[in-house]
């Protein structure tokens, strides 16, 4: 497991409540993904308040129902996790089944495997989607105790998703609720941290008075 560590400066005129999302797994395709809150910090003073972020690798599928169809705003909380590894070379990912029980969605004891690298996979059983309209699937990471959904999209019954996950992360300002799936493009600025094929484990941004963040610096933690 490698701990990440984000920091960010806030050398703007106001006090911010910095969000911390991690981007969207390059698989699969053609699901609209949505992004998920990942962790919120409290109110950061300025111009010299800082907020930090300690995230690890770990890696979790996760399922559940949301109240309403997924859209912007709409918060979303995970009903069932599964720790996940992804197909490296020296070992397969894990491949964990969705299935619908006492009216909820989650997933069965029975474990198995996929070879595409890079990935985990998330299968679904044939349930009917009429009667269940709002079942979910994707990404999750832990935040404390915890698992948030960090990435996650409309599930269809019979289904087998292969879901690549990246070491990327950005950070934005706002209001929003850990969990809430958000619309990127309605975020305003944000800022991406690529810890992609790095020793790196740390790295730092100053959110400027203009409402731009200063290109990360990444050092060893």
């Amino acid at each position: 497991m490698t701990k990440y560590t984000i920091k960010i400066h806030n050398k703007s005129d106001h006090v911010q409540n910095f969000l911390l999302f991690n981007s969207p797994p390059t698989k699969p395709t053609s699901v609209g993904i949505w992004s998920n809150v990942w962790a919120k910090s409290p109110g950061v003073g300025h111009p010299h308040g800082n907020a930090q972020f300690t995230i690890t690798s770990d890696l979790y599928a996760v399922c559940g129902m949301t109240d309403q169809s997924l859209d912007h705003g709409v918060n979303v909380s995970t009903a069932d996790s599964h720790k996940v590894d992804i197909k490296a070379s020296s070992r397969n990912g894990t491949k964990v089944t969705v299935d619908i029980k006492g009216g909820g969605a989650v997933f069965e004891n029975t474990i198995s495997t996929t070879s595409t690298n890079g990935c985990y996979a998330i299968n679904t059983t044939a349930y009917h989607s009429s009667d269940y309209p709002n079942v979910f699937v994707g990404l999750g990471r832990q935040k404390g105790d915890d698992v948030i959904p960090v990435a996650v999209w409309s599930a269809d019954p019979s289904e087998d998703y292969e879901i690549a996950p990246v070491e990327k992360f950005f950070v934005s300002t706002g209001n929003y609720r850990e969990g809430d799936a958000v619309n990127v493009s309605e975020l305003g600025k944000t800022v991406t941290f690529d810890f992609t094929g790095t020793a790196h484990t740390a790295a730092t941004t100053t959110f400027q008075d203009d409402g731009t963040y200063t290109s990360p610096t990444y050092s060893d933690s």
